[in-house]
């Protein structure tokens, strides 16, 4: 367990012991006997829950995944999500920064693309281009991103063309990487926040044994990416840009089987490598290592207390005994939050707000959080309420009317969300789909989480 303190002036924080933890399903929760009754398109195994029938889902002879979605909102366009299973983590200790360097170098020029010519196409086409607009690279991902105007043969062909270049054909120049460096480090120098800051100094806290702490933001990233020689950056692309290691996802007011057809003439003869890719060591919390406390300070923060826990961590099955396990959680911490919400709003209160989460540590560790705003020079005593209502829910347990709140809220959550799945966006859709392709996890549609809810809601 571990208190994490930000503000403008802390005093060291009192080490503090929880009694149980909040988390909950730290055992697995498949029931025993449980079978697969089917697999999707992407192998991902189905228990009881049913995935939405209306995603096609196809692995092409490659290994490379794909998913299709026929949806009309808006009315005639569609989305491209095209997702590599590299990210911070991936680099290795003389590639510091550069996961998010390669990722610039899609737009610098490919074999049948020249350096400059691919953000022109886009905008004679009609799409708008931005830094993170159209790309994205996070801890694990790389995710290049088309927001298509239109749906017409020709546009459709451009941007499946465009991701195919990205796939395999990028030439990553020595020179255009040299011109690369001082935009990249300009984006270094203009995200360089409090809140960014204090992220990273709150990583090095709690999982310092990581490649989570140790990647992010390291010391020695600013200068690989002033140096490191193109060849280096030629190598993790060809390490890791392999169609066994992607997922294409295209949704909008499309016809399913021309781009699937379209999806298979493009990225048919993509050649995966001979040998497979090797997982990182991602690294492990040390859960032996007792309550520890730290402080972040900086002019900018608002006072912040957070409390963690971390727990083992457990691989959880698309099954209906797991959603139950995981709305029980939800539903606790929902009371907890409305409980923090009522405190804030008292005249006399030391806290301005105040949440409670449960949730996975990335797939390394089981986590659960308090984390209090607290009002000038009043630390200790919102700390001191984060502990004790913390402490209070999971001795004490909750009301019915408390449980009764919540069940409202969720249902009408519910409720709202399945009436409206046929008005849901292309981006809502294509994001969450595409959020499914590391592990085995099912897109469901809204209609089947209320149901799994109205199943539940008796007991």
């Amino acid at each position: 367990m571990s208190v994490f303190s930000t503000g403008r002036m802390l005093a060291a924080l009192p080490l503090l012991a929880l009694a149980h933890p909040l988390i909950a399903g730290e055992a697995p929760v498949v029931p025993p006997g449980q079978t697969v009754e089917a697999k999707t398109g992407w192998g991902h195994p189905v228990y009881d829950i049913a995935p939405d029938p209306a995603v096609r889902f196809g692995v092409l002879a490659n290994g490379m995944r794909y998913a299709i979605l026929k949806n009309g909102t808006p009315e005639d366009t569609a989305v491209i999500r095209f997702g590599f299973d590299i990210g911070y983590i991936d680099e290795g200790d003389d590639e510091l920064g550069l996961a998010h360097m390669l990722e610039h170098m899609a737009f610098n020029g490919s074999k049948q693309m020249p350096e400059g010519e691919m953000i022109k196409l886009l905008e004679r086409l009609g799409l708008a281009f931005g830094a993170d607009t159209n790309a994205s690279t996070g801890f694990e991902d790389t995710i290049y991103k088309l927001d298509l105007p239109r749906t017409d043969e020709a546009l459709l062909d451009t941007a499946l063309m465009l991701m195919r270049q990205t796939a395999s054909e990028l030439t990553i120049a020595d020179d255009a990487v040299d011109r690369e460096r001082g935009v990249i480090q300009s984006e270094t120098r203009t995200r360089n926040s409090y809140s960014l800051r204090r992220i990273k100094h709150w990583f090095d806290f709690v999982a310092p044994g990581t490649l989570y702490s140790q990647r992010f933001r390291a010391d020695g990233t600013e200068e690989i990416v002033d140096t490191a020689p193109g060849a280096v950056l030629r190598d993790l692309y060809r390490r890791y840009y392999r169609p066994d290691n992607a997922a294409l996802v295209v949704v909008g007011d499309v016809d399913p089987d021309t781009v699937e057809a379209k999806i298979r003439a493009t990225f048919g003869d993509w050649t995966a490598p001979a040998t497979a890719r090797v997982e990182v060591d991602k690294g492990a919390l040390d859960l032996e290592r007792g309550p520890a406390a730290a402080n972040f300070v900086d002019p900018d923060v608002q006072t912040l207390v957070t409390i963690d826990r971390f727990a083992p961590y457990v691989e959880r099955r698309p099954t209906v005994a797991e959603r139950d396990e995981s709305r029980l959680v939800a539903l606790g911490t929902a009371i907890l939050d409305r409980r923090l919400q009522k405190i804030a709003n008292g005249a006399e209160s030391p806290i301005i707000s105040g949440n409670a989460s449960a949730s996975d540590f990335f797939d390394i560790q089981r986590e659960a959080q308090v984390a209090i705003q607290a009002r000038e020079g009043e630390w200790q005593r919102a700390l001191e309420v984060g502990e004790q209502e913390w402490r209070r829910a999971v001795e004490h347990g909750f009301t019915e009317a408390e449980l009764a709140e919540q069940l409202a809220n969720f249902e009408q959550r519910y409720r709202d969300a399945a009436r409206q799945q046929d008005t849901r966006r292309n981006t809502q859709l294509a994001d969450g789909i595409l959020s499914t392709a590391r592990h085995e996890r099912l897109f469901v549609t809204p209609q089947t989480t209320y149901e799994l809810f109205l199943a539940q809601k008796p007991g």
